[in-house]
This record gives C-alpha cells, structure tokens and sequence, in this order.
C-alpha cells in the first residue's frame, strides 16, 4: 500500500514551506497602519464638510427669498407702481417672512 500508517491513500509528495503571513509581515505594517490613518483622516473630514455643506444649502433657501423680495421691490418702486402691484410686492414679502418664520 502507498498511504500512511492511518490507512489514508494520499501521501505527501514535496516538502511543506513556511509561507509569510502578509499581515503580519514586519516590513509592510508600519506603512499599512499610515495608510489607514491617512484614510481615516480623509474620510473624516470629508463627513465633516459635506455636513457643513447640508447646512449651508438649508440656509441658502432663506436667502434665495430675501434677496427673491428684495428684486421685486427694487425693480417695482423706480417705475411708479399701482396699488394692485404694491399690496401684491408687500403679500409676496410676507409671505417669505412667513416661511422663513416657520422654518426655524
């Protein structure tokens, strides 16, 4: 029979090699832990402004508004409006005031 002493059919044919474990190979860790602290910190400040950014476009809206009612009122008034277009300029800024009111 050609097994081993157990009964198995298989038998070893090369000798076996210490194989390096990449992980824990002195060489490549010190620049694998840079790597990742050089990620952490890109990722982090990446969350940081794309939140300020959220925030900046929130606010964005209300200024859309006001400078939405201040146009209206700069263009109306040189031109001698009627009645009809003033209370429409004053219910249109109001208005804006209001959605900025309730917003926050």
């Amino acid at each position: 029979m050609t097994g081993s002493a157990n009964g198995s059919r298989l038998r070893q044919v090369g000798v076996d090699r210490e194989v390096p474990d990449p992980v824990t190979d002195v060489s490549t860790a010190p620049a694998q832990r840079v790597n990742d602290a050089a990620l952490s910190l890109l990722l982090t400040a990446l969350k940081a402004l794309s939140q300020r950014t959220v925030v900046a476009l929130g606010q964005l809206t209300g200024v859309v508004a006001l400078f939405s009612v201040w146009w209206l009122f700069n263009n109306a008034l040189p031109a001698d409006p009627s009645a009809h277009q003033l209370v429409g300029l004053g219910l249109y800024g109001a208005l804006a005031l209001a959605v900025l009111w309730v917003r926050r």
